[in-house]
């Protein structure tokens, strides 16, 4: 996890940033999580070239 210290106090980090292996969360003190995805891409190596075919959650 990933902390950026807070130039107005200090009582600690305002924003925290977790690059998981499966989902990426940043957490803002005071709010919680504010953002909470699957970071996984699908890749198709079709005909020897690589090909995004999805990205995050399939909605």
């Amino acid at each position: 996890m990933i902390n950026f210290p807070s130039f107005r106090s200090k009582r600690g980090p305002d924003l925290a940033i977790d690059l998981g292996t499966a989902n990426m969360r940043i957490i803002v003190r005071g709010e919680g999580v504010v953002f909470d995805e699957p970071s996984l891409c699908y890749y198709d190596r079709a005909g020897g070239q690589m090909k995004l075919i999805a990205v995050g959650q399939d909605v």
